[in-house]
């Protein structure tokens, strides 16, 4: 993944314009019924999600679904809060917080209705008081820390409005790129006498098993007897679906291994959720006849593959 394509996945509808104002009586209508539409938006795209799938990072090393969920709660309380301190104070000084220490605590870990709940009330609370304001109350400010500047009340209206659309856009677009299942992957050892015995389970709407050869590659293909180039001189980008060499795309820290890039040109990427950073296969430089490896623990070891377009095999699937 190119860094201006982790980029557009970071900030799906473009980074927030700083000193931008709901200055006028029709944006700040608008503005209103964005954020009272908001919480009925969220539900829509989470409710019935199951919990794989609010496990699913929206990009990699991103938060999950179910976290991006719970920020939302957090961080719309916070800017509640926010509001009534500038509305009742001289431009007081608001105390921000750290928002990845606070997505990493364990109330995340909770089913997403309690933070959809808290939406609705913040929400509800919010719109009745800025219907409440005037366009005076909204020049007042209050002054943020982080940034050694006052905020006036307008632009703290839009930044929520864009924070708003800006998650939203997470997980919507993880869902159109995606789709909502995925496939996950577990695995044994691969590593021993005779590595092409191990094999890596895979879970969720792709019910198939592959094994590991000494030289640790993994590659499904659809069944079709046609004459093919590829790994081993097998398919192409057009009918491989995955391909995992041990020697080529394997993202690690002092060998523990985040990300395993897939080879078959479908960039169906294998990744380790940030919602379990512990479980990380283990990569050996030298492993066997010389080639290098990726060691599963067989415990809780994992990496996880998400569905796309070229992950439906009507037709079954071959492993090499």
């Amino acid at each position: 993944m190119t860094d201006a394509e982790l980029e557009l996945l970071k900030y799906p509808i473009g980074k927030f314009a700083r000193g931008s104002k709901a200055d006028t009586p029709e944006r700040v209508a608008a503005c209103i019924a964005i954020l009272e539409a908001f919480p009925g938006k969220l539900r829509a795209e989470v409710e019935g999600l199951s919990e794989v799938q609010l496990e699913t990072p929206y990009r990699p090393g991103g938060w999950t679904v179910r976290q991006v969920t719970h920020h939302l709660a957090d961080s719309h309380m916070n800017a509640l809060i926010r509001f009534k301190l500038a509305l009742s104070e001289d431009n007081p000084t608001i105390k921000p917080y750290l928002q990845d220490p606070w997505s990493a605590q364990p109330d995340m870990t909770l089913a997403v209705e309690p933070s959809l709940m808290i939406l609705d009330g913040v929400h509800i609370r919010w719109a009745a008081l800025l219907k409440g304001m005037s366009m005076r109350d909204l020049d007042r400010t209050y002054f943020h820390p982080e940034q050694q500047r006052s905020m006036p009340l307008s632009e703290a209206l839009e930044l929520n409005v864009w924070h708003s659309g800006h998650h939203l856009a997470h997980i919507t677009g993880l869902k159109k790129r995606e789709g909502v299942g995925m496939t996950f992957l577990v695995g044994r050892t691969f590593r021993g006498k005779y590595p092409s015995r191990s094999k890596v389970r895979m879970r969720g709407s792709q019910e198939a098993c592959s094994c590991v050869h000494s030289y640790s590659l993994c590659c499904l293909v659809p069944l079709l007897p046609l004459a093919q180039t590829g790994p081993g001189g097998v398919g192409s980008n057009t009918n491989n679906v995955l391909w995992l060499r041990a020697n080529s795309g394997v993202t690690h820290s002092s060998g523990a291994v985040s990300q395993w890039d897939d080879q078959s040109g479908n960039a169906n990427h294998a990744y380790l959720p940030g919602a379990i950073p512990t479980a990380k296969p283990a990569f050996v430089s030298n492993s066997v006849n010389g080639y290098p490896s990726l060691d599963f623990d067989g415990t809780d070891d994992q990496l996880w593959v998400s569905d796309a377009a070229s992950s439906t095999l009507p037709n079954g699937i071959s492993s090499l």
